[in-house]
């Protein structure tokens, strides 16, 4: 999980960036990009790469078990229907990217906070 965690947080700084520099569209798709990552990474096996593929392993293994908590799912949802707006010619707007951003990095923080191995474990 670190290294994924990692990854997912390289991928909000990029979101950051790229957002800084005028790119909302860009951003949500880094954001979405890097809470998938994460997610992925609190899985026991590997789901399929499509969005509906990692929802579906989400509900089957995360959700019976308490380790999606509320508003997770949401989130990730939210974020992938903002990544659909390029294809349809609609910009992102700053303030709303840059609230899917931070929302972004606040659920990938809180999974890796959550997957982190306590100190004295093992």
């Amino acid at each position: 999980l670190e290294t994924t965690l990692r990854v997912s947080l390289l991928g909000l700084r990029l979101a950051e960036v790229v957002l800084a520099a005028g790119f909302g569209n860009d951003a949500v798709r880094a954001a979405y990009d890097a809470l998938a990552a994460a997610l992925r990474g609190t899985l026991s096996q590997p789901a399929g790469p499509e969005h509906g593929a990692l929802v579906a392993a989400a509900y089957r293994e995360l959700v019976p078990a308490g380790r999606a908590p509320e508003g997770l799912l949401g989130a990730l949802a939210r974020l992938r229907d903002l990544t659909l707006l390029e294809a349809e010619q609609v910009p992102v707007e700053a303030a709303l990217a840059a609230a899917a951003v931070g929302e972004a990095r606040a659920w990938v923080e809180r999974l890796g906070a959550a997957e982190a191995p306590t100190a004295g474990a093992g």
